[in-house]
């Protein structure tokens, strides 16, 4: 600043000396911009938010630091031209309403160095005609300068208003929302993470989300939010979803759908967005309603559909095929005298203490279902074993029971169709009817019996 100061001085000195100046004293010119250097100094001290008597003394000082410059060289009006920078300054740093004041106090310190001029208080290089006329010029063309700037600022700050209300209203609905959303560049930095975001992480931060160290985010699933965002990014506009792991402030791992949209270059945002919506009770939901669609609603075991399911998932695959397996149709003998006699609560107890019964008969490679009343089906692997097994399950159904506190007896007619190693060429609900035509066998026959259908082989393995 110094030197700057002392060249300028020595210019406009060396100016007056060869009569392209006002013929001045050098340390005249060195103390007049000493001064305007201290002036415009404290002048920029007062903010845009000190009292309205401050910043016209801003403006004031400004003007008149410009305009004593301009006057002392005796171009006062020709330099005088340099208010605009004072005028120019106050618009892009406090606004558009700072035009009118600046404006004002620039045309004012102008109509003092005029008068000075004209009071021989000032030197002057021009005609006296000549220095009015380049008054008025300059006069005019501060006008028209600080209108010109006053209107862009004006559209500037409508701009800036309405960007700001939009963040606002965007802020709102953000703290409204229930899904949590964060911004991030295509490298995964975060630049931005909604308020319940930040309250469903707790101590970790949004960064820590996608950082070296273990953060919130399943590390399983890291690499699906990399190629989820990589997706995003491969057009433009572009969106992606998958699920993923998120721990929560609690510790409780949830799961969250992620949805990206790619909004690089969108001002404001110029990231992907993601959206995060928690659906674990909504996949606890799903897998409670999958099961109840595949389980019977009175003992719980797989209903008629699941078992067929299982059945030809059986015959489908050769290593369970390997030994062969047994098909047992089990139908209740007198199970209609119970429900008649005690009703179809005591019918239901019934039900579910013989399926407890029949459960622990089983293997754990055997399947149990109830296809509907009293009637069960048992999948039983492994044609040596199998016979023991159905057995047991005979055993265990004619057994007496103790329902609405009553001895109970009922008894049961198994069926079997007998699959031999490396299947059979029926299908899951051909070999179903062929366990109930045994079973019927068994009805027929006098009840509490056991028949057994041996299948023929497949036509290829003969």
């Amino acid at each position: 600043m110094v030197p700057a100061l002392a060249g300028l001085s020595v210019l406009l000195w060396y100016a007056g000396q060869h009569s392209l100046a006002a013929r001045e004293h050098l340390w005249a010119f060195a103390l007049v911009l000493a001064i305007a250097a201290i002036v415009g100094y404290s002048a920029d001290l007062i903010g845009p938010e000190d009292p309205r008597g401050l910043l016209h003394l801003r403006f004031g000082l400004k003007a008149a630091v410009v305009t004593s410059i301009a006057y002392m060289t005796g171009w006062g009006p020709v330099l005088a031209a340099g208010l605009f920078y004072p005028i120019a300054d106050a618009i892009g740093s406090l606004g558009s309403e700072s035009a009118a004041p600046a404006l004002g106090w620039s045309l004012v310190m102008l109509g003092v160095g005029q008068a000075s001029l004209a009071l021989g208080l000032a030197p002057s290089m021009l005609h006296v005609t000549a220095s009015d006329l380049l008054a008025v010029l300059t006069a005019s063309g501060l006008v028209a300068s600080s209108l010109v700037l006053a209107g862009f600022a004006r559209r500037r700050e409508a701009s800036e208003a309405a960007a700001a209300e939009r963040y606002a209203r965007f802020a709102a609905l953000v703290e409204q929302v229930s899904d949590l959303l964060l911004v991030v560049t295509p490298d995964l930095r975060v630049t931005y993470a909604s308020p319940s975001l930040r309250h469903f992480l707790g101590r970790h931060a949004p960064e820590d989300i996608f950082g070296d160290e273990p953060g919130p985010l399943h590390p399983d699933d890291r690499g699906v939010i990399v190629g989820l965002v990589a997706e995003a990014l491969a057009r433009p506009a572009g969106r992606a979803e998958a699920d993923a792991y998120l721990r929560r402030a609690d510790g409780d791992w949830r799961c969250l759908n992620v949805r990206c949209t790619n909004l690089v270059g969108t001002p404001g945002l110029d990231g992907v967005v993601m959206q995060l919506h928690d659906i674990t009770e909504e996949q606890a939901l799903q897998a409670e309603l999958a099961l109840r669609a595949m389980r019977d609603p009175v003992t719980g075991l797989f209903n008629r559909e699941a078992v067929l399911a299982e059945l030809d998932d059986l015959l489908q695959d050769p290593a369970g095929m390997a030994a062969g397996f047994h098909l047992v149709f089990a139908d209740l003998d007198r199970f209609k005298e119970v429900n008649d006699r005690y009703g179809h609560a005591a019918g239901d107890e019934l039900l579910i203490a013989l399926s407890r019964r029949m459960v622990r008969c089983l293997r754990p490679t055997d399947v149990l279902g109830r296809l509907g009343g009293d009637e069960f089906v048992a999948i039983l692997q492994g044609a040596a074993e199998a016979p023991v097994i159905a057995q047991r399950l005979f055993d265990a159904c004619s057994t007496p029971f103790h329902i609405a506190d009553v001895e109970v007896t009922v008894g049961v007619s198994l069926g079997i169709a007998a699959v031999p190693p490396g299947g059979s060429d029926l299908g899951a609900a051909a070999l179903l009817r062929e366990a109930d035509q045994a079973m019927y066998r068994a009805k027929k026959s006098g009840r509490g019996r056991i028949v057994v259908i041996e299948i023929a082989a497949r036509a290829t393995s003969r």
